[in-house]
């Protein structure tokens, strides 16, 4: 079984949720590692949306929850123009 490696940022709404990220770190089926990061350079989309580097692909949600769910499949959409500082 391979671990998911879930980076946040830890400006990012998603850091606060820290339920949810044991959530993820606990799943019998697919544990994750999970990373707190000081920045991801994904300042633009930090902003406004949850998001995670989900070994090493971006995945976004319009919820932490959304956001989870999305992680447990292992699929992240990535997110065109999401890199920069706003």
């Amino acid at each position: 079984m391979r671990k998911l490696r879930v980076q946040v940022c830890r400006c990012n709404q998603m850091a606060a949720r820290a339920d949810l990220l044991d959530l993820l770190r606990s799943d019998p089926h697919q544990p994750a590692v999970v990373e707190a990061a000081a920045c991801l350079d994904r300042c633009t989309l930090c902003e406004k949306w949850p998001f995670a580097l989900v070994n090493g692909q971006l995945c976004s949600a319009e919820t932490c929850e959304g956001l989870v769910e999305l992680i447990r499949q292992e699929t992240a959409f990535p997110v065109p123009n999401a890199k920069g500082k706003s």
